[in-house]
């Protein structure tokens, strides 16, 4: 089992990861193949005298909670996988949920709740395990 730093860690890289693919995805997408409601908000932007626009369309990103849901998921199990944790072992889901909790731990409310998605999608209730190590039992006990 990995140790609370190491978790901590992987939180951190992963925090990281998704900043810088928001801001990618701000500064090389081309405007039409943004969905709709972000085109009108770009443009709204743009009309309010936002003179970032990338900037601020990065903060919109890295604000959509299902953005950082999907590519959080994605981190998180990349990096438990490149541990050599097998996917469907209790293992898994028990490091999958400790570095959500830790990312979760930003003071960023979309990446939170995007972050308290990902745990309730493995049927675990959402708890701090740095603060609540009975959460850990919790995990352990549940059948995947």
């Amino acid at each position: 089992m990995l140790s609370q730093d190491n978790i901590d860690k992987k939180a951190r890289e992963i925090d990281s990861y998704l900043q810088d693919a928001a801001s990618e995805t701000a500064f090389s997408t081309p405007f039409d193949l943004f969905e709709p409601e972000l085109q009108k908000k770009i443009r709204k932007a743009k009309k309010d005298g936002v003179t970032d626009i990338k900037g601020w369309l990065a903060d919109e990103i890295y604000s959509d909670v299902n953005f950082l849901r999907d590519m959080a998921g994605d981190q998180i199990h990349d990096a438990c996988m490149s541990l050599g944790i097998k996917y469907s072992s209790k293992e898994f889901n028990l490091t999958f949920v400790r570095i959500a909790c830790s990312l979760s731990e930003n003071k960023h409310p979309s990446l939170k709740q995007a972050c308290k998605m990902l745990i309730g999608e493995r049927g675990v209730e959402y708890k701090n395990i740095k603060d609540d190590p009975r959460s850990t039992v919790d995990i352990l006990d549940k059948e995947f």
